[in-house]
């Protein structure tokens, strides 16, 4: 880095007013050296930049994948609820056919038996069955 001497100074550094080429070129290679070094980081860092930005771009397109795929489950979730509901329906359907199946069989059998008391009675009793009926 350079630094301006004060004139009042410039006498007690000797030298100061002879140009000296070597130290000039020594401390501009060095500037270049350090400029190259730079360069090679910032281009590495660069680099580093690019491909952390396709990164970022692939898990924002796997974000939309999952967002999209999040939407179908919850449309198939959806139908499978319409779906489910008549077949609950016919679940209790089925259940309260089996109820009704049962009932029609009781009363069958009540049938029956009532059936064989007036024949019982139609045979001890041949008028009593004409009566009952009316």
């Amino acid at each position: 880095m350079l630094k301006a001497v004060p004139r009042d100074e410039k006498e007690a550094i000797p030298g100061i007013n002879s140009f000296n080429a070597d130290r000039v070129l020594v401390d501009l290679a060095d500037a270049m050296l350090r400029v190259e070094g730079l360069k090679r980081a910032y281009t590495r860092k660069s680099e580093e930049a690019e491909k952390t930005k396709a990164l970022q771009q692939q898990i924002d397109q796997l974000k939309n994948q999952v967002d999209q795929l999040q939407a179908s489950l919850d449309d198939a979730n959806k139908k499978l609820e319409e779906q489910t509901e008549p077949l609950q329906r016919l679940s209790k359907a089925e259940t309260e056919n089996g109820r009704l199946a049962k009932e029609n069989e009781r009363l069958r059998k009540e049938a029956a038996a009532a059936n064989e008391k007036f024949k019982v009675i139609d045979v001890l009793h041949p008028g009593c069955a004409n009566v009952i009926k009316v």
